[in-house]
């Protein structure tokens, strides 16, 4: 029989007799696998669904803001800054300015910021919202909201809002992809300076010309908002570069690129895998620290069986590779769970937003993806497990055999401390010593525990205190984060847990 064979049919029955134990430390060892694979696939999901929005509504390459420099209303001279770049050679079509302001808005007892842009009733040559419900402006009046806004709301076509203190009728709700939708839109600039607007998310309300221009105030003066689309949209952003460096108070334009709206719609799910990311290396820390009192342990437990192995003939050599082979055949079960558990878990986490049209892609797991979670789940077993069972290996035979207790270290200082401690203490303490890398391991392990915790509880209240405030609209970017972060916390617990199991059981061997 080849050494290979016997090998694998030992370490099976390693497993078999030690069938708990295999089971707990699959589960750590798939658990940081899953959060590996799902840092690693969640990336550019909402590429596809924006590309497809901005295709469908003619969305601009560049977009144009113009803000009043001192509070006041601009002048048709002044104005023409944006006329300017739009004659600009690398220009091949523009939308006419839309004059924008910021009023308050409720629906249903809900209240918030409203951005509203006044249109035309014809569609503009650049950036025409598509209308997912609904109608566009028409002669009646009332308002098109933007959807993401919409649902925050919880409005729909036929309802009537309050617009600045006015009622209006919602006859539609559209989507576009020239401006992030809710609740990312002020990234590219608002005005809010009436009380209690400072830390509001407002929405995208499309509404006409009239309409819009009589919402004004000196607070929230009127804003030019124009779209562009250039001759090469990969050069959108060395356009805003060269000609949009200023913005109030230089009373010129500023310019942002598509490519940063495309950045603001992927932001929520960037924030969840870097919540992913984080909690899958505490994960991972937290299994190496598991696999290091899981290796430790048994070695104490086996070294009878090593001295059998050897005085049978067996080289160090061979004892070390029966020793991991059983450790390594659970980390590739654990791999392949991760990464299937990963796949089938990303789609759920990757949330479309409202604001886009189309469907998020299929998540796909590549094979540099397989290659590197097999890789880590596997590096933690050889790093964790080949310097104590090389060890045990090297042990003599003689001494193996005997299997006798590891005699204590009787330090004065230790004694002294102890002496005066309950018997429970005193025995815990001294068992603790004997084992100061396994102390300072567990110590370790239960601090990353706990500081992964602290960290998603402190994160979770600052998106409550930043994103959610009173009374106004649901942030569904927060909302999701809540979910992600919890799931976090209860795999690092679940990842503490199984630790400690395994470092009572090893001081249990020890005793």
């Amino acid at each position: 029989m080849s050494r290979a064979r016997v090998i694998a049919r030992l370490a099976a029955r390693d497993l078999c007799r030690r069938g708990a134990e295999s089971v707990l430390l699959f589960l750590a060892l798939a658990v940081a696998a899953t959060a590996m694979t799902l840092g690693l696939v969640l990336h550019g999901q909402t590429a596809a669904p924006y590309a497809e929005t901005r295709a469908r509504t003619a969305g601009p390459d560049v977009v144009a803001t113009l803000f009043p420099p001192d509070g006041r209303s601009l002048t048709a001279a002044e104005r023409g800054e944006l006329d300017s770049l739009a004659a600009r050679p690398e220009v091949v079509a523009h939308s006419p300015a839309f004059p924008v302001t910021w009023a308050a808005i409720s629906a249903g007892g809900v209240s918030g910021v409203a951005q509203v842009q006044g249109r035309d009733l014809q569609a503009a040559p650049v950036d025409r919202p598509y209308v997912t419900s609904g109608h566009w402006l028409g002669p009646g009046g009332g308002v098109v909201v933007e959807r993401a806004f919409a649902e925050a709301l919880d409005v729909r076509v036929g309802d009537s809002i309050a617009l600045g203190g006015r009622p209006t009728a919602v006859v539609g709700i559209a989507v576009s992809a020239a401006l992030p939708p809710y609740p990312q839109l002020c990234t590219l600039g608002c005005i809010l300076d009436q009380p209690g607007w400072f830390t509001s998310q407002p929405g995208l309300v499309w509404a006409s010309r009239d309409a819009a221009m009589s919402l004004a105030t000196a607070r929230e003066p009127v804003a030019w908002f124009q779209y562009l689309t250039l001759r090469d949209p990969a050069a959108a952003p060395a356009f805003a570069d060269r000609f949009g460096d200023g913005g109030p108070p230089s009373g010129r334009a500023e310019l942002d690129a598509w490519q940063d709206v495309a950045a603001r719609q992927a932001e929520q799910l960037e924030s969840e895998r870097t919540v992913v990311v984080f909690g899958g290396t505490l994960l991972f820390i937290l299994a190496l620290a598991t696999l290091a009192v899981l290796v430790g342990g048994r070695m104490g437990d086996e070294v009878r069986r090593v001295g059998m192995l050897k005085a049978a003939g067996a080289t160090p050599g061979f004892v070390t590779r029966l020793l991991l082979a059983s450790y390594l055949s659970v980390a590739v079960l654990a791999a392949a769970c991760g990464l299937l558990a990963g796949r089938v878990l990303s789609p759920r986490l990757v949330t479309r937003s409202a604001g886009l049209l189309g469907r998020i892609g299929a998540t796909s797991v590549t094979p540099a993806d397989y290659l590197a979670v097999a890789g880590a789940t596997l590096g933690l077993v050889v790093v964790a497990g080949a310097v104590p069972a090389w060890r045990a290996a090297r042990t003599s035979t003689v001494r193996a055999l005997a299997d006798a207790g590891r005699t204590p270290h009787r330090g004065a200082i230790l004694v002294a401390l102890s002496n005066r401690l309950p018997i429970p203490a005193l025995l815990g303490l001294r068992l603790a010593a004997r084992r100061p890398r396994r102390a300072i391991l567990t110590s370790v392990s239960v601090a990353v525990a706990v500081c992964g915790s602290v960290v998603v509880l402190y994160a979770q209240a600052n998106l409550r205190s930043e994103r959610e405030p009173g009374g106004g609209p649901a942030d569904p970017l927060a909302v999701q984060l809540h979910t992600v972060m919890t799931a976090m916390s209860v795999l690092l617990a679940v990842m503490a847990a199984i630790n400690l199991v395994f470092i009572t059981r090893a001081n249990a061997v020890d005793a």
